[in-house]
């Protein structure tokens, strides 16, 4: 409980030491304070105090479990899937044209005189349509295979070689279909001359244009050109797939009672932690922008001998007579802690009064800090 200073008769630390006290005012003793007593908290007028820090940094781990407990919740929610099949069609067509060495181009399915071939241009074309609306992640590319292999046995290979005539390339959105038309030129009497060196009289030699399309469980062979590379009359050949009914197995989010849970609790910890947020920034703020040079010098003392000092929140209370010493300044408080090794006593009388309280068998030492100390 708070004291009245007009009880006490205060004595100079000159007069103390000279031993010239004055007359002695009967006072309640001050409880004994005693940092390093077990049963300190249980005391009457004492309670735990918690430094601007510490506080802080509660409040920081705090936040901190809140949003990472949200995102724990949110990304349970993200990844609850289940499996479904997904219907949808494709459609695949490769069209060329041969173009001759006097420039002119020829239309397919017609046999060619090698002799005259120039350059292929090959065209492809690939569509995939669903039942509903999905978000695709592929990528495709064309290759062009060149291959010598035996005539009797296409499983004997002499040589095979593959060129990229179309870099890997993604392929995303979000749609009810998607396509890919891309065009490539062929040097026929490029990959005829490359495979010279690996024919044999019992091999046949062949180019292959192939498109490839990769999607997240495989990459697959969707449409191609065959064009032997041989010395006389050749045929190309296509490998199409007009209308193909596919199925493919997708994880999508299942939205239950469980999902539905961990929504509404990762929200709620989300704003919990904004609000926790908003609580710290106005706690700094305030003590930072508000505090009085009074307010700066109590906080000051109490964080640098924090080790040393007692808070007795609701005052004290004395129950024997003590002689009251009035100290002017912290530093003579520190100096009578130092010879009689006593801890110091926070109390805070009002919002603009404290002392600091040193009590031994006899004497009660005090300095008071005022904010009118800072107003002179």
């Amino acid at each position: 409980m708070r004291k009245n200073d007009d009880k006490f008769e205060f004595v100079d630390i000159e007069e103390l030491i000279n031993d010239n006290s004055s007359e002695k005012e009967k006072v309640p003793a001050l409880e004994k304070a005693n940092s390093n007593d077990e049963d300190t908290g249980k005391k009457k007028g004492f309670r735990i105090h918690f430094s601007f820090e510490v506080r802080i940094i509660t409040f920081i781990v705090l936040i901190l479990f809140l949003f990472f407990t949200a995102c724990f919740l949110a990304f349970n929610v993200i990844n609850h899937t289940t499996h479904e099949e997904l219907i949808y069609k494709e459609y695949t067509t490769v069209n060329y044209k041969v173009c001759l060495k006097n420039s002119s181009c020829v239309d397919e399915n017609n046999h060619y005189n090698v002799d005259d071939l120039d350059n292929i241009k090959i065209s492809f074309d690939y569509n995939a349509d669903y039942d509903e609306i999905i978000k695709y992640n592929n990528s495709y590319y064309i290759n062009a295979i060149s291959r010598v292999y035996n005539k009797e046995d296409n499983s004997i290979i002499y040589y095979e070689k593959e060129n990229y005539l179309v870099d890997n390339t993604e392929l995303k959105g979000k749609d009810k279909s998607f396509s890919i038309n891309e065009s490539v030129t062929l040097d026929y009497n490029k990959y005829k001359e490359l495979i010279n060196d690996y024919n044999r009289d019992d091999s046949y030699s062949e180019v292959e244009v192939v498109l490839y399309l990769t999607d997240k469980n495989e990459t697959r062979k969707i449409s191609s050109l065959v064009i032997p590379l041989v010395n006389d009359n050749m045929v190309i050949s296509k490998n199409n797939k007009d209308e193909l009914t596919r199925i493919e197995d997708r994880e999508v989010s299942l939205w239950d009672s469980y999902s539905i849970t961990c929504a509404i609790f990762s929200s709620l910890l989300t704003i919990c932690s904004l609000f926790a947020i908003y609580k710290v920034s106005k706690l700094v703020f305030d003590v930072y922008n508000n505090r009085s040079r009074y307010e700066q010098e109590v906080d000051n003392i109490l964080k640098k001998y924090d080790s040393i000092i007692v808070v007795a929140r609701d005052g004290y209370e004395t129950i024997s007579e003590k002689e009251i010493v009035k100290l002017d300044t912290f530093d003579n408080l520190l100096e009578v802690k130092n010879n009689i090794n006593k801890p110091v006593i926070f109390s805070k009388i009002n919002d603009v009064k404290c002392e600091f309280i040193i009590e031994d068998d006899e004497k009660l030492y005090k300095y008071v800090l005022k904010e009118a100390d800072f107003q002179k």
